[in-house]
């Protein structure tokens, strides 16, 4: 892989030695809610005063655009922003702005707003829109802010962390009362197209099966395992789901028809649901995130647009928003190999 360095056009040391060319600029949080979006916008805020740039604040997705939903944003606004949950300027979906006309609109919009550049925190589909905005010569960046990790072009995404050890936290309490009844748990997590959250709570709980999107699963297998780990003397197991996959309802009505009664435990569901988002943001996401927001600003400042922010190798990193657009990144091969390595059933790599 080539130095992430090389990638920039820009040297952020010297971002505070060179004409300003920003006096204004906006920052939107779109699509769902990730642990770390508020140490982003307060980190873009608080880089923004330092450099003399104004920030507004558009509430409530793309859609606040053509609500007209405009805030302005200083130090007070984000003061102790560093530890919340959720986003301060709310979220939403915004299905129109998929069409062209309305991204036309959006952007006059912006321009009689004085807004000069756009700071979009997302996932893929917020970041498809702020792609189409830069294709129609709008200038924006954006950040990753995805639960699910599923954003090529960057190691980690904001939330990913704080997402991860909720559930950890939550499965741990799971496990408790399993094996205070000698139970077998499904716990269904969130990861609509990838597994990442499925298979890395699942290696750092002590889980015994994750089944997710990448991977197909064989349900005598998955029995054999867990009456296997019952006939050692284990009085509880634990199954991670990932929504992708199948509903943790689904998984659990199959294991009972498949033969779950040789488990010879009671099988039990928790769907963790939108609990997994809400906590506050963990260290490494209120780092990254303000990390994130710092380097945005800086490279906007400079003239770099059209590009999302992403961690590689611990570095920060500008790639091309249309070579993410449609590239989910494989799972971790050594967290694939680790899992097995532990024992852990996941199945065998999909087809499809």
């Amino acid at each position: 892989m080539e130095n992430p360095d090389s990638n920039l056009a820009f040297n952020p040391e010297e971002a505070h030695h060179k004409a300003l060319m920003l006096k204004r600029i906006g920052v939107i949080t779109s699509g769902g809610d990730s642990p770390g979006m508020n140490p982003a916008i307060r980190s873009i805020v608080r880089t923004g005063v330092n450099l003399g740039i104004e920030v507004v604040g558009i509430q409530n997705g793309y859609q606040g655009i053509f609500d007209r939903e405009f805030m302005p944003l200083g130090v007070m606004e984000v003061s102790g922003r560093i530890r919340d949950a959720g986003t301060i300027l709310s979220t939403s979906r915004c299905l129109q702005f998929k069409e062209e006309k309305y991204q036309i609109e959006a952007i006059d919009i912006l321009k009689k707003e004085n807004i000069q550049a756009l700071l979009v925190l997302g996932g893929d589909g917020s970041l498809a829109g702020a792609a189409a905005l830069s294709k129609l010569g709008f200038r924006v960046l954006g950040l990753p802010c995805s639960i699910d990790n599923d954003l090529s072009a960057t190691e980690m995404s904001i939330g990913v962390d704080s997402c991860l050890n909720t559930i950890v936290h939550l499965i741990d309490m799971i496990k408790a009362t399993a094996a205070s009844h000698n139970r077998c748990f499904i716990v269904e997590v969130m990861g609509r197209n990838h597994g990442y959250l499925a298979l890395m709570s699942a290696i750092a709980s002590g889980s015994q099966i994750a089944v997710i999107p990448e991977f197909r699963y064989d349900m005598d297998q998955i029995i054999e395992n867990l009456t296997r780990r019952r006939l050692r003397r284990h009085n509880n197991s634990v199954v991670v789901v990932a929504e992708g996959a199948c509903s943790g309802q689904e998984f659990m009505d199959r294991l009972k028809k498949a033969g779950g009664d040789k488990l010879q435990q009671e099988i039990r569901l928790t769907v963790l649901g939108h609990l997994q988002r809400g906590s506050p943001p963990t260290f490494s996401d209120r780092f990254l995130a303000t990390r994130m927001g710092e380097f945005a600003v800086l490279a906007l400042n400079q003239g770099e647009h059209g590009s999302m922010v992403g961690l590689l190798r611990n570095r920060m990193h500008l790639t091309d928003l249309n070579e993410i657009k449609g590239h989910r990144p494989p799972l971790p091969a050594d967290a694939i190999r680790l899992a097995r390595n532990l024992g852990m059933e996941i199945g065998v790599p999909s087809e499809t």
